[in-house]
């Protein structure tokens, strides 16, 4: 179960970080962005750092 979680958890912080890319591109595309282009940026880059973080986190627990 506890695996689990952390994949939850990896999937999770991915498809957030996914979400703030695709709304950043709506942004640069003018077609109505609902954030700011700094937040969601910013929060991308920060999700796909996390989840990155908890990928190699999670392998190194698994070896």
């Amino acid at each position: 179960m506890k695996n689990f979680f952390k994949v939850f958890m990896i999937v999770l912080q991915i498809s957030l970080a996914t979400a703030g890319l695709i709304e950043l591109i709506h942004y640069l595309n003018g077609s109505g962005a609902t954030m700011s282009p700094y937040l969601t940026g910013s929060s991308a880059v920060v999700f796909y750092l996390l989840g990155i973080r908890n990928i190699l986190a999670f392998n190194k627990e698994n070896e």
